[in-house]
């Protein structure tokens, strides 16, 4: 199932890009983004955009997270259980997928009126949704494909918003609003997103590219795919931000990275060096990477 089956069915090179990037990303919270987040008191990913740059950044990007929970949480979490289910019930994975609902609609009992229909309606739409997740390869293909679309402009806005002083309050707006129907586009235009297997008129104009250079360049890979978007909100993010006024108030620049986010305060007390955090970041990196060339 999700990972662990895709790692069993084709080999452990289809799941080594997690071991792979993971000491990345640690690497990043624990020298970029924890240090910002910890000297301004910064409690959600939201609150930052807020505080860098606009209430209305905030709000988008909590619309961004609430549809990442409708459509990347819930409907993996019941096509998991259906296909667990259709193990032992022979019985389409939609069916499955309600029964789950119904007994997990038990749980809800105890929530207010307006809290339970919201819910349920969340639910009910989860359901009838994740049989799209078995037309899209599983939930592995699925949760990696979909995440790359919402991860892109969400990646971008934040990494121009703590280096670069330049990016504004509107070109972060533009990228959050436009940024996942950009990837959509782009992924139709090189053939990943299958549109013109349901649209005839389409076939001959989609892909834009000739299938043997998408082909040799995995261009309907998500990963790739992913880079393509990001270059391209690369760029309107800039263009949007030479032409728009950006926020350079004390609690703006506070907010992005400079060399003292590496610098322990001056009031921090002499610890031994068994308790230093490069000592156990690099401990961490080694065997991530040693855990990488075990499993290659």
């Amino acid at each position: 199932m999700s990972q662990n089956g895709i790692g069993y069915r084709y080999g452990l090179v289809m799941v080594n890009w997690y071991y792979t990037t993971v000491a990345f990303v640690y690497t990043a919270l624990i020298f970029i983004f924890f240090p910002i987040y910890l000297r301004n008191n910064v409690r959600t990913m939201p609150e930052f955009l807020g505080r860098r740059f606009s209430r209305a950044n905030q709000d988008v990007f909590a619309v961004l997270l609430l549809l990442s929970y409708i459509f990347l949480s819930l409907p993996v979490v019941f096509y998991g259980g259906a296909k667990i289910l259709q193990i032992i019930f022979p019985l389409p994975v939609q069916d499955l997928a309600v029964a789950g609902l119904s007994i997990n609609g038990s749980l809800f009992c105890w929530l207010v009126v307006l809290a339970l229909v919201a819910t349920i309606a969340l639910m009910v739409f989860s359901v009838l949704y994740s049989p799209v997740i078995e037309h899209l390869g599983g939930i592995f293909m699925y949760f990696q494909a979909a995440a790359s679309y919402l991860a892109v402009p969400i990646a971008t806005v934040f990494l121009f918003g703590i280096f670069w002083r330049r990016s504004t309050p509107a070109a972060s707006l533009t990228i959050l609003i436009i940024g996942i129907p950009l990837g959509v586009v782009i992924g139709t235009l090189l053939g990943a997103i299958p549109v013109a297997e349901r649209v005839p008129q389409l076939q001959g104009l989609i892909p834009i590219l000739p299938q043997r250079v998408i082909d040799a360049y995995s261009l309907d890979n998500f990963f790739v795919q992913a880079g393509i978007t990001q270059i391209v909100c690369s760029i309107v993010l800039i263009v949007v931000s030479l032409f728009t006024a950006p926020r350079l108030n004390g609690e703006a620049i506070s907010l992005m990275w400079s060399r003292d986010c590496i610098r322990l305060p001056k009031d921090e007390p002499t610890r031994p060096f068994f308790q230093s955090v490069g000592l156990w970041w690099g401990v961490f990196v080694v065997a991530s990477f040693v855990l990488v060339a075990l499993l290659w």
